[in-house]
């Protein structure tokens, strides 16, 4: 009992009246429609798209408010209370059959795809609307309210009659509930009025009663509708056009009276009314179905987008750090290169002091020595500044392109690395003097430069043989493009660390010794930063390593 009043809510009442209502009135059109006068008619029973699209909106709880319109039509249409209660819990269970079929088969009740209106007709015509009539046709044979004689005829009109309903009502409604909140109901309003006043001139006033003649000026008309106005507009067209037409053939005027046997008229009408529903919902819902899969295709590209862009951000960040870190490493490669430098002028210096103070202690000190002090002195720190000056120019990124000679940019490579190498007894050799300009830039160029060649060197260093401890440099001009190779003579490089080595963070050295960015950012930096290739390979005794870059059209 407490279930019970719990379903008895307000708002189920409410939702029960307006189903039983909807019922009751748009029954009753039909039956006052239909030329036959009877319950079973094979007129148009938009009754049954009512209940149907109930049923598919909100559920198998709409079920009382089917059976109170359909018990209320039966008894205001002459039958007995038995037989119109039987009728009634027949459409119900109907609705509550169909509520599970198209829940089932997953049906999506915004008609979006030709999937989901060939199942709502195959459910109508197969299932649902033969189970109606057959269970309604032998109640009221039972009931003694119809002929058994008359059996089938009445089981094809009952079945004509609710097929036709639902498959004409229950789309419009569907698809009006879809949309009710982009319907601009100023034009939908002016549309039908529009095709009524059109309809009841051709079925009033118009002498044509071939059907074909009739379709072609009908059925363009509503896709017109449709492709103008929308889908929505066009389907409530056709219920007008289902209203006039059926309206006339009850005043005994138009086409659809041109027979004397008003079951063949009706038959006409019906299938006149399917012509249109047929072209007008598949061509429709093919638009649908288009505009959604458009729309998928826009969210997926502009989702695409929002990805790489994502990414692209990512990998920038990613490239930034690296570039940090393989600048600090850098920073750390030139502190130890000036450092190096700097010792034989510091010793200079230091011994330079030690005679001064010497020469001092011995009362030996004169104006030659000091000037002589004071120039040895000046020397060395010259050249230390001198020393840090170049290394701050090759280190110093820069942010324009500008044209730069690659053989002079080599030369001040290999003047600033030699005295470094001569310790490892390893030497630099270059055999090109030709000037060849190219557009970039040279600093981060000479950067690319250090990174190779000391990879090179310490390949030298760490290979123990008795190779030629030199690492040669090759510029040559080809047609538009200058290459820029560096060779060693320490064995090469193995074939599966040769796929790897521009990888991030891929090194072959110990963790102390390598971060794994050196030829990365190389790689980086010269065919991003300055559009050429870097490459290495494989030579008779060593690794070569080849810098294409185009030349520069002025300088």
């Amino acid at each position: 009992m407490g279930s019970m009043m719990k379903y008895m809510t307000g708002r189920n009442v409410i939702m029960w009246g307006s189903v039983a209502l909807l019922y009751f009135l748009s029954g009753k059109l039909s039956l006052y429609l239909s030329v036959e006068n009877s319950i079973v008619t094979l007129a148009i029973f938009f009754a049954e798209g009512v209940s149907l699209a109930s049923v598919l909106l909100y559920g198998k709880r709409v079920w009382p408010g089917i059976f109170i319109g359909q018990a209320l039509l039966a008894l205001s249409s002459g039958l007995d209370m038995a037989p119109s209660l039987y009728i009634a819990a027949v459409n119900s269970a109907e609705a509550v059959l169909a509520y599970y079929l198209f829940r089932h088969f997953r049906f999506d009740r915004r008609l979006y795809t030709l999937y989901d209106l060939y199942l709502l007709f195959a459910l109508i015509i197969f299932v649902l609307q033969p189970f109606s009539s057959l269970l309604g046709n032998l109640g009221l044979i039972f009931f003694s309210v119809n002929d058994v004689n008359m059996f089938f005829i009445n089981l094809f009109s009952w079945w004509f009659g609710n097929v036709m309903g639902q498959i004409l009502v229950v789309p419009i409604l569907l698809v009006f509930y879809r949309e009710r909140y982009s319907i601009n109901y100023r034009l939908f309003i002016l549309a039908n009025l529009f095709f009524l006043l059109f309809c009841y001139v051709i079925f009033f006033f118009s002498p044509v009663s071939n059907l074909a003649l009739l379709l072609s000026m009908t059925i363009p008309l509503v896709i017109l509708i449709m492709v103008y106005a929308g889908f929505v507009y066009a389907m409530s067209s056709i219920l007008a056009l289902s209203l006039i037409s059926l309206f006339s053939m009850h005043l005994g005027v138009g086409p659809f009276t041109v027979s004397n046997n008003s079951m063949d008229n009706l038959i006409n009408i019906n299938f006149y009314i399917f012509a249109h529903v047929f072209v007008v919902y598949v061509y429709g819902v093919l638009l649908a179905e288009k505009d959604d899969v458009l729309e998928k295709l826009e969210s997926m590209n502009n989702h695409l987008e929002e990805r790489v862009k994502e990414e692209i951000e990512k990998r920038q960040e990613k490239e930034k750090l690296m570039l940090l870190q393989s600048r600090q490493a850098q920073m750390g490669e030139m502190i130890s290169m000036i450092a190096h430098q700097w010792r034989q002028p510091l010793n200079t210096l230091s011994l330079v002091m030690q005679n001064l103070y010497i020469k001092y202690q011995l009362k030996a000190l004169n104006d030659a020595y000091i000037e002589k002090f004071r120039e040895d002195a000046t020397r060395q720190i010259d050249q230390m500044s001198t020393t840090i000056e170049d290394f701050r120019l090759f280190f110093k990124p820069q942010k324009e392109k500008h044209p730069f000679d690659v053989s002079k940019k080599v030369h001040h490579v290999i003047e600033m690395l030699n005295p470094l190498y001569q310790k490892e007894n390893v030497t630099l050799t270059y055999d090109m003097e030709e000037e060849a300009y190219v557009d970039g830039y040279g600093n981060e160029f000479a950067q690319v430069l250090i990174n190779i060649i000391n990879n090179a060197k310490d390949a030298i260093v760490q290979n123990m043989q008795g190779v030629p401890r030199n690492v040669d440099i090759h510029v040559e001009k080809k047609k538009d493009a200058v290459y820029v190779m560096i060779e060693d003579h320490a064995g090469g490089i193995d074939d599966e660390i040769l796929q790897r080595i521009f990888e991030p963070y891929f090194s072959t050295k110990h963790d102390k010794e390598g971060t794994g960015l050196g030829l990365y950012m190389s790689k980086i930096i010269i065919e991003k930063h300055m559009g050429g290739r870097l490459y290495a390979q494989n030579h008779a005794d060593g690794a070569r390593f080849v810098i294409v870059l185009g030349m520069a059209e002025t300088f």
